[in-house]
């Protein structure tokens, strides 16, 4: 019988760029097959992972993750080097980033048996490699430089390692590339979608404090795409960075204003502010949108949609409220900004199925009279407060804004209602 070991290697794709994670719903189907799956793998297979594991999170960690990309970037330029964050690789955030997951995944999935986690993370890989266009047939060149780096580190030493080693990611890359197939399969569907790359045309700029919204126009005049709600645009130009010109692309919350595809960007990271400076008229290359939320909207019968944004995580809102009142499901709103002047939310109302709540963190004045605007950072006294009658346990709570913020947010949600139904995005 064939060994399937599940073994998280793929982790090393998961760091190709910042970009949001969407979180997908466990699949039955593939939660039984892995439980099956894991209980085959014998001891020293097991042990053989393990110690992968551990080598990633010791010191040495974050130096195999730097020999990783170098392996991957050295014969595959043109390939992935666009999909790096080429800021975080220069300051060595990514390859730590990346050591820590694989130490994490390995204590999670090995030592507590937490298979739903797994689920999950495999999940939120494929809807980055989405988002970047990542292919089939890229899966083997990754392969080889994971193997290789191991290699050079002296964590695989023989023959039958390495073979384990090779059959876990390749049992894992199978299953990301049947994840990330119905992904692009999904996506084919949309309206005026295209395949590969596409010219866009940055227009109609809007400044609102430190974010700005452009206008995507297609720069060939065709059909514009309406996005799914929740959906990401992944957009790509040449940045210059230290006297050098660098591919770089960044995926952004596409929605839809008055008939426009519209993006809001905040003069933040090193391709947001790209886009900041940018100029009308000036072209930009796009990859269609990929994935949706639609999916795990609440039954409007039964239960909430809750939206907590933060920053430039309002965009999250932007795209799907027009969604969630066509299907008639009831909206708590809430979004957090710095201050009147930065506050993107004052272009959404509130009607009889969507209740606005907006906190100022840096400011106590406003010239909204509504009596939901507060000051200072929301609380879970405030949060208890306003959600207070919802149906807990059927509700969906989207949370999107910087790392700090979901998490937060998070613990909060799961203190008020231990089975909170969470799907974060971050920013």
């Amino acid at each position: 019988m064939k060994k399937h070991i599940y073994f998280p290697a793929a982790l090393f794709l998961s760091h190709l760029s910042f970009s949001p994670a969407y979180a997908f719903p466990p699949s039955a189907d593939f939660t039984t097959e892995k439980k099956e799956a894991s209980s085959q793998s014998t001891a020293q297979e097991k042990e053989i992972l393990s110690d992968i594991g551990k080598a990633c999170s010791s010191e040495k960690g974050a130096a195999i993750a730097e020999q990783f990309y170098a392996n991957l970037l050295k014969d595959k330029t043109d390939t992935f080097t666009g999909k790096f964050n080429y800021a975080s690789q220069q300051g060595g955030v990514q390859a730590g980033r990346l050591a820590m997951a694989i130490g994490k995944c390995f204590k999670t999935f090995y030592e507590e048996g937490s298979y739903n986690a797994l689920t999950l993370q495999l999940q939120h890989i494929a809807s980055r490699h989405a988002q970047l266009n990542i292919q089939a047939e890229e899966y083997l060149s990754i392969g080889d430089a994971f193997i290789k780096t191991l290699k050079d580190h002296g964590v695989l030493t023989n023959d039958t390692e390495i073979k384990v080693v090779e059959n876990a990611y390749t049992e894992l890359a199978e299953i990301l590339k049947g994840l990330e197939e119905k992904i692009y399969d999904r996506a084919k569907n949309t309206e005026n979608a295209w395949t590969g790359e596409k010219l866009l045309t940055l227009s109609n700029k809007e400044t609102c404090g430190d974010y700005v919204t452009w206008t995507l126009k297609p720069a060939d005049e065709g059909p514009l795409t309406v996005p799914p709600p929740g959906s990401s645009i992944t957009l790509m130009d040449k940045v210059e960075i230290s006297g050098r010109t660098i591919l770089q692309m960044r995926p952004y919350t596409p929605y839809i204003t008055k008939g426009d595809l519209r993006i809001t960007v905040k003069n933040i990271g090193l391709f947001s502010e790209h886009l900041f400076k940018a100029n009308e008229g000036t072209t930009i290359k796009a990859f269609s949108p990929v994935g949706t939320y639609e999916d795990q909207f609440p039954n409007p019968e039964s239960g909430e949609a809750i939206l907590l944004t933060a920053g430039s995580g309002i965009t999250e809102a932007f795209s799907i409220i027009p969604s969630l009142e066509k299907q008639g499901i009831k909206t708590f709103f809430i979004h957090t900004t710095q201050n009147q002047d930065n506050d993107l939310s004052q272009t959404i109302n509130s009607t009889s199925l969507l209740e606005k709540y907006v906190f100022y963190t840096q400011s106590n004045q406003t010239n909204d009279s509504s009596e939901n605007i507060s000051f200072g950072r929301i609380k879970e006294d405030k949060l208890k407060n306003i959600l207070q009658d919802i149906h807990w346990k059927e509700s969906r709570f989207f949370i999107c804004g910087p790392k700090g913020f979901t998490e937060q947010m998070t613990k909060y949600l799961k203190n008020l209602y231990t089975d909170s139904q969470i799907i974060t995005q971050g920013r």
